[in-house]
């Protein structure tokens, strides 16, 4: 397959590859005669978008996955309670291994925002300090200028700065405003600084940001087991792009063990063609995929591009999904062919098919060659349209964020039926569109979609010179999760993320695709066995319900009686069952006649019987005069006494109101004091009376 030639062709948008030959066949290549297989033209795209959409607003469906959600967060949560403590145990049983020393990737970080604010500050006043006379821009009018000069002109010296006055972290001001935050990247608010530090096609080659960049590899190698996917852009404006950042990659060495490459494209077509830098989206297209099929055909026609791209493992699609975007393509509706795009800026749709159709190509094509692939994992869900999710859900490998997927549950539920990965970042979410106390990452991972933790942009949103570690110990705060979570989590960050098979199996273990137990090693992974079997159980069961009409789940025993035995169960016969138990543990006879165990009593028995009864009679008839008699003369003397003291207060009231208007008054209330306390005397008197022939009857 290596010793093939291939020719290439755009058409439509889409790169086709044929076996070359001497010369073409007369009127041009035929799509039929592709060498590799094409992928499903925009017309069936837009079909199958368009019937996606409409499952998922039917109320059914979304009351169904909803259940079926809620389901496996409520059996989680079960596991969880009936087995910590043997999954512990579990962990504790591996030597060497914990959550520090397992392996985790951030696979969502920008690099033009991967170090901390310190990091950057230091590194800005070290260059102006050793060297103060680098030329590193140039003036409006052309003339050169130096380190020193850009910050004479800037009114400040290098002392003077500080984290402050850098204003590069998100705050309260840039919440849903995603154009406030990009003017984050501007150290001090100036595009020019941004141009010196952090770009890489500038006057001195993006010199400074390939010195930051190997500090940040060479703290990856002190953490050693945090790994990234760094992302840099390729913006389509002209072919030249792809050598310019593949000579600034190979030129200053750019390589980590620790690190591979993600290609991010921003959607900004729109833009460009406004300035003039384009004239259709096809030239765009071309300007990012014609180099990539023309290296991988003959890596010798770009050379530095063809040894940046062995560590370049997958694309990126970025931009502010809340702004407002062009018509979503449907079958009534549809959009033109990238050659007849001219002006505006096309939906993210638009975006997701192209990019994923000309890899689907490319991967063949370089597979064929011997070469690596790439992947297709973009910025999706983290605001605007949830379209964008029905999107990525038919085109990409994965995605970064994904949290609107908490608003369509039926659509959350594809996501975890085929464990589309999702690289959540909740501090990033939480400095633009979601607070973190309402951040969906611990509902997703309760219900089992495949999560991990990301960073995004550690110089905005992070502190410490460990920005992962940082998500990792803020999520175990706000979400309680366990050791036995984060080892999980670690573990999905690198099976989402795109380093070669023999790194991962390095790192999980050989057998890290096959499914379930089989597939995870503890010694490397520190996720115990029995919660690898419950996610695997779980999901095995969701997948065939869905694809098996056969498949039943078992219910529980309950509701395996007969309809004839659940019938209502009376409070005696509950109370006679349990006495009879008892009675049965302790060898006592359980049937009709257990109560006349006892032998019948003798004649004398009965006497003295008779004669006890009698005589503990009397007594309780003469406790019960004596106390009678006690009672009323008690109640007698109250009386008299608060007789006393209504007189002298009625005597006090008449020297006040007068004797007329007191008189009624004071008898009326002598009157009812005397009813209460004859009342009270008779109640007595029938509660001893009761007590008496009570006890009467008992004898």
């Amino acid at each position: 397959e290596n010793k093939k030639r291939y020719a290439f062709e755009m058409r439509l948008g889409v790169g086709i590859v044929w076996e070359a030959h001497d010369e073409p066949p007369p009127g041009g290549r035929a799509r039929e005669d592709a060498a590799f297989e094409l992928p499903p033209d925009f017309i069936s795209y837009t079909t199958d978008l368009t019937r996606l959409l409409r499952l998922c607003n039917d109320a059914a469906v979304n009351s169904y996955c909803y259940r079926r959600l809620q389901r496996n967060e409520s059996r989680f949560h079960l596991h969880v309670m009936e087995n910590e403590a043997a999954e512990v145990t579990e962990q504790r049983k591996v030597p060497h291994r914990d959550f520090y020393n397992a392996r985790k990737v951030d696979t969502h970080v920008h690099l033009a925002a991967a170090m901390n604010q310190k990091h950057l500050l230091r590194f800005i006043k070290k260059r102006v300090k050793e060297e103060p006379h680098m030329v590193v821009t140039q003036s409006s009018s052309g003339e050169p200028m130096t380190l020193s000069k850009v910050f004479e002109e800037l009114g400040t010296t290098p002392y003077d700065l500080n984290l402050d006055s850098l204003g590069m972290h998100a705050e309260a001001s840039t919440f849903k405003r995603f154009d406030k935050f990009n003017l984050k990247y501007n150290p001090l608010g100036m595009g020019d600084l941004r141009n010196i530090f952090l770009k890489t096609d500038n006057v001195i080659g993006g010199r400074y940001f390939a010195m930051i960049t190997h500090e940040l590899f060479d703290e990856l190698k002190e953490a050693k087991y945090q790994n990234t996917e760094y992302r840099i852009s390729i913006y389509g404006r002209k072919s030249s792009e792809w050598d310019q950042l593949a000579g600034w990659v190979v030129d200053h060495e750019l390589y980590s063990p620790n690190n591979r490459w993600m290609i991010q494209i921003p959607r900004l077509y729109g833009m460009y063609h406004a300035k003039g830098m384009l004239r259709t989206f096809r030239e765009m297209l071309e300007n990012i995929f014609a180099p990539l099929f023309e290296v991988s055909i003959e890596p010798s026609s770009h050379p530095k591009l063809h040894l940046m791209l062995q560590q370049t493992t997958g694309f990126d699609c970025v931009d502010d999904e809340s702004k407002p975007e062009g018509a979503l393509p449907t079958l009534e509706s549809a959009a033109p062919y990238p050659e007849q795009w001219h002006a505006g800026n096309p939906h993210y749709a638009y975006y997701a098919y192209y990019i994923y159709a000309n890899l689907y190509v490319l991967n063949q094509l370089r597979h064929a060659k011997g070469l690596s692939t790439f992947c297709f994992r973009p910025h999706a869900g983290e605001a605007g349209e949830l379209n964008h999710l029905h999107c990525v859900f038919l085109t990409a490998r994965g995605i970064a964020h994904g949290i609107n997927l908490r608003k369509t549950p039926s659509l959350q539920y594809l996501f975890y039926v085929t464990q589309i990965g999702l690289a959540l970042s909740p501090l990033s979410n939480n400095g633009l569109f979601l607070r973190l106390s309402k951040n969906p990452f611990h509902e997703f991972f309760a219900v089992g979609l495949n999560v991990s933790l990301s960073t995004d942009d550690p110089l905005m949103f992070h502190h410490t010179k460990e920005p992962l570690m940082e998500e990792y110990c803020v999520a175990k705060q706000v979400w309680r999760l366990s050791s036995c979570d984060l080892a999980e989590i670690a573990r999905n960050s690198v099976l989402q993320s795109s380093f070669e098979p023999c790194v991962k199996a390095a790192w999980l273990g050989s057998g890290y695709k096959l499914p379930g137990v089989m597939g995870n090693d503890i010694r490397k992974t520190n996720v115990p066995n029995k919660r690898v079997q419950f996610r695997h159980t779980l999901l095995t069961e969701e997948r065939q319900m869905l694809l098996d009409p056969t498949f039943a789940v078992q219910p529980c025993p309950i509701t395996m009686l007969p309809s004839d035995e659940l019938t209502s169960v009376g409070t005696a016969q509950i109370a006679h069952a349990f006495f009879s138990q008892q009675r049965q543990k302790n060898g006592e006879s359980v049937g009709p006649k257990a109560a006349r165990t006892k032998p019948p009593l003798s004649p004398d028995s009965k006497l003295r019987k008779a004669q006890l009864q009698t005589q503990a009679r009397d007594r309780i008839m003469q406790q019960s005069a004596s106390y009678r008699e006690r009672q009323s003369a008690s109640c007698r003397e109250q009386s008299i006494t608060d007789g006393a003291a209504r007189s002298a207060q009625s005597a006090r009231s008449r020297r006040k109101v007068g004797w007329a208007s007191a008189r009624p008054r004071e008898l009326d209330r002598l009157g009812e004091r005397g009813a209460l306390v004859v009342i009270g005397s008779l109640a007595l008197s029938a509660g001893v009376l009761l007590g008496t022939f009570m006890s009467r009857g008992r004898g």
